[in-house]
């Protein structure tokens, strides 16, 4: 944790939810998760960390989930109260919803969920004592992911705070592929145009299973050149290449900004 603040580590987020059966919120089954959040309010609340952000996952990806999806889009309240309230009472900033159906989603499927989302981000910017933050993880592999639909759906709406759009189709260590899917992404987003204010936030997402030193650092030199500062790096541990490079950025976009 002593190089966490030199990167400026806005956010963690960490595993605590699922979605359950008939769309339904559920605790995290396994009794072997790590209590990060507690870690960071309690031991270690001046590490720099300003934001504790529990998923909503889909894992481990059951058959049924795409129904349970539809059954929580179709009547979101009950998901959406029990998800306020745990937030409230664990004292967590906010929710980063991580579904990722394993069957066929509709071109249908994928506007109804953009639209959950907007009601969603409302919602949690209402929630007691202070809002709440909503960050999604998408792609484009999957029709269920409408991504021009849902950056539109996460734009800031008066007191209703843009939500943030983690993209997983940059998780890729080839560098044609992660320039396109970049590039797409942007376009989506309006990101540095003038447009940009009607969609949410774009958060470019990085995954480290599948990377190496050179592909982190092609990756990073796009970073640069396209002047984008909001990343997220899946997955803790950070490997030893991925360090110089979150030095160098968070120079880049913070220090020397």
């Amino acid at each position: 944790d002593s190089g966490v603040g030199s990167y400026k580590t806005e956010a963690v987020a960490f595993e605590r939810f699922n979605l359950g059966v008939d769309g339904t919120l559920e605790i995290h089954p396994s009794d072997n998760l790590y209590d990060l959040n507690n870690y960071l309010r309690t031991v270690k609340p001046n590490i720099g960390v300003k934001q504790r952000i529990a998923m909503v996952s889909s894992f481990p990806y059951p058959p049924q989930i795409l129904n349970w999806t539809r059954a929580l889009i179709a009547n979101p309240k009950p998901f959406t109260d029990s998800l306020i309230q745990q937030l409230v009472a664990e004292d967590i900033d906010g929710v980063n919803l991580d579904l990722e159906p394993t069957a066929d989603a509709t071109a249908e499927d994928a506007l109804a969920y953009a639209g959950f989302l907007q009601g969603l981000n409302k919602a949690l910017s209402e929630a007691p004592i202070r809002p709440r933050i909503l960050s999604i993880a998408g792609a484009n592999w999957s029709t269920f992911w409408n991504i021009p639909a849902i950056a539109s759906a996460l734009a800031a709406s008066g007191t209703v705070p843009s939500g943030y759009f983690t993209s997983m189709n940059t998780y890729t260590p080839t560098q044609t592929s992660f320039e396109a899917q970049l590039a797409y992404n942007m376009a989506s987003f309006g990101v540095n145009t003038a447009s940009a204010s009607k969609y949410g936030t774009l958060v470019t997402g990085l995954e480290t299973d599948n990377s190496n030193a050179d592909s982190a650092a092609a990756h990073f030199q796009v970073l640069e050149k396209q002047q984008l500062c909001q990343i997220a790096v899946w997955r803790m541990p950070l490997v030893d290449f991925y360090l110089p490079q979150l030095t160098a950025f968070g120079k880049r976009c913070f220090i020397n900004a």
